[in-house]
């Protein structure tokens, strides 16, 4: 060991060892421990024999060392490996087997073993966990450096400052804000608050002024609160620039105002990122919607018998949502369930589905299994998952006669709920090859019959209402 390791050894070392060992074995575990009680007085350790075991152990946490036998009844060190760097510790991790071949030594190197030994020399057990802990060690001053590093560089790209509050006038402004906004801190630091306002743009400016009077206020000016504003400041060289001000207001011995300390960052690459991502979104949906709306007309296509139907209920389904006061957001799932609902109609036989006359028993236990079919073939997508309550359950009855799973009263989903009525509102004023189309009055009094039983009572009465509007 080279002097600078002999000193990080000596000065860095556990006095008290924290061993986790994987073993079936309690008196192998206990040999193990015998030879590291050698070399550390203090250790101490907990043997787990599962993965359960091991996981619960891995997220207690406060482990120095985990050493492993290689093979276990359940599974083996590689597996072990898995779970341990599933839980991100950068602590030593040692193999101790009674043999193993070179190909797994180096499998189990290249996965993340810090070494692996033989029983048969556990002798050298003691050496080998000193070299790993001094290395561990190692890697942790060294990445904790490298944190501090990066924080001071992105600290160097903020401008920060000190306003008196008394003199109203820059104490303090870092040379960061010429290369953010274009003026030195020479020309920046007499100006008057008001000056500074006016290069914001003045859609922002309500927003500042409301933060400023918030620090200030004696009420919500709590000794170090931080407070955050972002706004546009007008360039030295013309164009708007989006800049986020973190400060806090220090305080006198009477609680009164007297600086305010920040830093200002340019945050106009993440603002533009957020306008691109926004419009990108809004794109994404209107393509999901347009696939979905695709989806629809190829159902209809393939049964002509109801083509229109789906579009017309979304419509209609929207408009019965949107009066029984459903959040904007609920709306659009609505739209796309109502607009999806008979797509498991997909798997059903064009024998069955296309049916002139009256379908058999058994053809209808067929078609009841549509609504299932909807639901495989959409809770995999995700977008989709929270428009399912449609296609899943809008065949469901509010007395619990329905399908597919008997569902009753308010264990049906709203939205299936309120889809169920314009579902049966358009398809009995539609002209089917099984049916001729109704009467409007007549479907009216039919749905009206069915409250309570087919349907739920209020969404009949919110559609009778909205219908005679």
């Amino acid at each position: 060991m080279n002097r600078r390791r002999r000193r990080f050894h000596e000065t860095t070392m556990p006095t008290n060892l924290r061993v986790l060992i994987i073993e079936d074995s309690a008196s192998d575990a206990e040999m193990v421990l015998h030879v590291l009680r050698k070399a550390y007085c203090d250790a101490s350790f907990e043997r787990v024999e599962t993965a359960q075991e091991l996981a619960a152990a891995l997220a207690k946490g406060g482990w120095d060392i985990v050493i492993s036998d290689f093979n276990l009844p359940q599974y083996d060190a590689l597996a072990a490996l898995s779970l341990f760097k599933t839980a991100g510790l950068d602590i030593p991790f040692i193999v101790v087997s009674g043999e193993i071949g070179e190909e797994m030594a180096v499998a189990l190197m290249r996965t993340g073993a810090s070494d692996y030994l033989m029983k048969s020399k556990l002798a050298r057990l003691a050496p080998v966990v000193q070299r790993e802990l001094a290395e561990a060690c190692m890697r942790r001053e060294k990445k904790e450096s490298e944190e501090r590093l990066r924080e001071v560089l992105e600290n160097s790209l903020d401008a920060s400052y000190k306003r008196n509050l008394h003199t109203n006038a820059y104490d303090y402004l870092s040379p960061v804000l010429t290369r953010i906004s274009g003026y030195t801190p020479d020309e920046m630091r007499d100006l008057p608050i008001d000056a500074v306002l006016n290069l914001m743009h003045p859609d922002d400016l309500a927003e500042v002024k409301r933060v400023l009077a918030e620090s200030m206020s004696g009420v919500a000016g709590v000794a170090g609160a931080a407070y955050q504003v972002e706004y546009r400041f007008k360039h030295k060289a013309g164009p708007y620039r989006w800049f986020q001000d973190r400060f806090t207001v220090m305080r006198d011995a009477e609680g009164q105002p007297r600086a305010r300390i920040g830093s200002i960052s340019d945050v106009t690459q993440r603002k533009q990122d957020e306008v691109a991502l926004e419009r990108a979104a809004q794109e994404l949906e209107q393509a999901y919607d347009a696939t979905i709306e695709g989806w629809s007309r190829a159902l209809d296509l393939r049964d002509h018998a109801t083509e229109g139907h789906s579009l017309r209920v979304a419509d209609l389904c929207g408009r019965l949502a949107r009066a029984s006061r459903i959040t904007a957001a609920a709306l659009v799932h609505i739209r796309r369930g109502a607009l999806l609902h008979d797509i498991g109609k997909i798997a059903i036989p064009d024998n069955i589905l296309l049916k002139s006359t009256p379908l058999s028993a058994e053809e209808w236990v067929i078609m009841r299994k549509h609504p299932q079919y909807a639901y495989d073939m959409l809770a995999p997508i995700t977008y989709l998952r929270p428009a399912l309550d449609i296609p899943y359950c809008h065949h469901e009855y509010w007395d619990g006669t329905g399908y597919p799973r008997g569902l009753k009263g308010e264990e049906i989903p709203l939205a299936a709920r309120l889809f169920a009525v314009v579902d049966v509102w358009d398809a009995m004023c539609s002209q089917r090859p099984y049916h001729p189309a109704r009467p409007e009055d007549e479907v009216r009094q039919h749905i009206a019959d069915q409250a309570g039983s087919h349907f739920d009572p209020q969404a009949v009465e919110l559609f009778l209402d909205m219908d005679s509007d």
